[in-house]
């Protein structure tokens, strides 16, 4: 019998799929690292505790937080294969700096994500603004099936908002929760699920020309595409619109996959109760989940009021030159009604003269001048 690969053998009892992909990359980043071969490093009686300590050596350049993750996922799959790691070699991995994040991310402007959406078709446009306008992880976007996705009554007709059910198999926590879409999100999903059937056996097709791709027809999720897929597809928007800096830390844009949730966080938070955004985006956040729990009426009524603020393609989104016409008219304003004070000013005085006798005496003299002298003039001629 052919011995199992211990990386295999490792990922057999973890449940979800994006987990799966996320330890296997973080094992291989080990071995590939140090240049060991998985299949023999347990025949190999080798000093574990140092191995694990020159990882962490050659990755310290890595970001923290992506640094203690390999580095915690490592440590779990050498104990998983009995391997015990010296407490002296830990103390002197945990004695680095705290994990906190380290490189810069750019939360897009509605503007701003408009501009990198219009480079997009159908299928890109659908999955991004559903994502930025419901909170959803990358993953857990990519899980959702036709039956979690609620956007008309019993009668056919469009509801507003549209519901999104996150299942506990979907959910990053495996707490399952509700949350919600825009109409505008809505509108585009309606004219992805068109086409998804085309697009599908287009897909198939071509992967069965590949040997090393293999795309099922029978794919039941609204958007059957792989994880690296999607994350292409957001790095060609980004380079397609010139928003693809990135940042010289992690060498990720700045302007990642993950802004999306956070444009979906920061926006709302801005117009409605930050403890609803916290339930919808399936955060347990700074209170008791129980204690917080908002009824899904109320959570619905709340979105909607905050929708607006979500928009991008159906928002005057960038008003900053409506600010400053609107500054210019306010000082136009501003100078007529001084003109019309001086004018009630210089009327306020000829109405004082009138008021007057000599003054009213002296104008009627003249009056009488201006007539004799005019008179005069007639009968001259």
């Amino acid at each position: 019998m052919a011995k199992t690969n211990p990386i295999t053998e490792f990922l057999e009892d973890i449940d979800k799929t994006s987990t799966r992909r996320i330890y296997r990359n973080h094992i291989n980043s080990f071995f590939d690292t140090l240049k060991l071969n998985p299949d023999t490093y347990f025949d190999d009686g080798r000093d574990y505790s140092e191995d694990l300590l020159s990882f962490w050596k050659e990755i310290k350049h890595l970001a923290p937080i992506t640094r203690a993750g390999r580095i915690t996922c490592v440590r779990q799959f050498l104990e998983e294969n009995d391997i015990q790691i010296q407490k002296k070699v830990w103390r002197k991995i945990k004695r680095q700096k705290k994990a906190i994040p380290k490189s810069i991310d750019h939360v897009p402007t509605p503007t701003e994500l408009k501009q990198i959406l219009q480079h997009g078709g159908i299928k890109e446009r659908a999955l991004f603004l559903v994502m930025s306008s419901s909170g959803l992880r990358i993953g857990e976007a990519l899980n959702l099936k036709p039956q979690d996705v609620i956007y008309k009554d019993n009668n056919g007709n469009l509801i507003s908002p549209g519901k999104i059910i996150i299942r506990q198999d979907a959910s990053k926590n495996d707490v399952p929760r509700i949350t919600f879409f825009s109409d505008e999100s809505r509108d585009a999903l309606i004219e992805w699920l068109r086409v998804r059937e085309d697009y599908l056996k287009a897909a198939v097709e071509r992967c069965d020309k590949r040997k090393n791709f293999h795309k099922e027809l029978n794919d039941d999720r609204i958007f059957p595409f792989a994880w690296s897929s999607a994350w292409n597809m957001w790095a060609k928007l980004l380079k397609k619109s010139g928003y693809d800096k990135k940042d010289p830390t992690s060498n990720r844009f700045e302007i990642h996959i993950h802004c999306l949730r956070k444009y979906f966080m920061n926006r709302l938070k801005g117009v409605i109760r930050a403890d609803a955004v916290e339930q919808m985006s399936g955060h347990e956040g700074y209170l008791d989940r129980s204690y917080r729990r908002i009824p899904e009426n109320d959570l619905s009524t709340l979105y909607k009021q905050g929708m607006h603020s979500l928009l991008v393609f159906e928002h005057p989104t960038d008003i900053s030159d409506v600010h400053e016409q609107l500054k210019e008219k306010d000082k136009q304003l501003s100078n007529l009604q001084q003109e019309v004070h001086n004018l009630r000013n210089q009327i306020s005085g000829f109405e004082t003269l009138l008021d007057d006798p000599r003054f009213r005496s002296r104008l009627n003299d003249l009056l009488f001048s201006a007539i004799e002298l005019h008179s005069k003039k007639t009968k001259k001629k």
